[in-house]
């Protein structure tokens, strides 16, 4: 199993560029015995909102997406300390983790015994 993050939208204000907010994806895909990713996947998404400081900006077209990676984890981690009920960068990780393994492994099914074929694994809906 292999997790990625990445930045999927970065928006920034038109008069000096400053970023408001850059949203994130965390992706937990399968991997097969010669490291080729599976075909079962899990995704959740993070938002990292950025307050303006009296710090002098970065040139927008010298920012790198590494730069902003790190300064998104580190707000999504700060959050979850001022605010214990956001999930941090390790607990994202760990959901999709669960996700994907519940897709694997199904512990729960729903459908109708009485119809056929409606047994199907919770996550497919």
């Amino acid at each position: 199993m292999i997790v990625k993050w990445s930045i999927e939208k970065l928006i920034h204000d038109v008069s000096d560029k400053f970023i408001k907010y850059a949203l994130l994806k965390v992706k937990a895909s399968q991997i097969d015995l010669h490291g080729n990713i599976g075909e079962h996947s899990s995704h959740m998404f993070a938002t990292a909102f950025f307050e303006r400081s009296n710090d002098k900006l970065i040139p927008f077209h010298e920012i790198t997406e590494s730069q902003v990676m790190k300064w998104a984890k580190d707000k999504i981690n700060l959050d979850h300390i001022n605010e214990p009920s956001t999930m941090n960068v390790k607990l994202c990780e760990q959901q999709v983790i669960l996700q994907l393994q519940e897709k694997l492994n199904p512990t729960e099914m729903e459908g109708f015994p009485w119809i056929e074929n409606s047994i199907i694994p919770i996550q497919q809906n």
